[in-house]
């Protein structure tokens, strides 16, 4: 029972480490996201530069758009408007 006990404590800070983790890449995606603030409210970033924004990877890119949480429009390859980028950080902030 007792190592029962700390495999299971063990998986409750390893979890809360990964939470932890988490928060702490997205307040650091957010902060370089607003730092830029010579950004063109017209502007349109590539799956590419949303990676790199935001610090994901291609695949969750699409995720994001697929789901809604980004809207884009594909021409010959994806474009994300500068107000959904803003959008998502912003909901992502609550």
């Amino acid at each position: 029972m007792d190592n029962y006990m700390k495999i299971l404590e063990r998986k409750i800070v390893e979890n809360n480490a990964d939470q932890i983790e988490d928060l702490l890449r997205k307040k650091n995606m957010i902060i370089t996201a607003i730092a830029d603030n010579s950004i063109d409210p017209n502007k349109t970033y590539s799956t590419a530069e949303i990676c790199s924004r935001l610090g994901i990877e291609r695949h969750q890119v699409y995720k994001l758009i697929e789901s809604g949480e980004l809207r884009g429009k594909k021409l010959k390859s994806w474009k994300i408007p500068h107000a959904s980028l803003a959008a998502y950080l912003a909901k992502i902030m609550e």
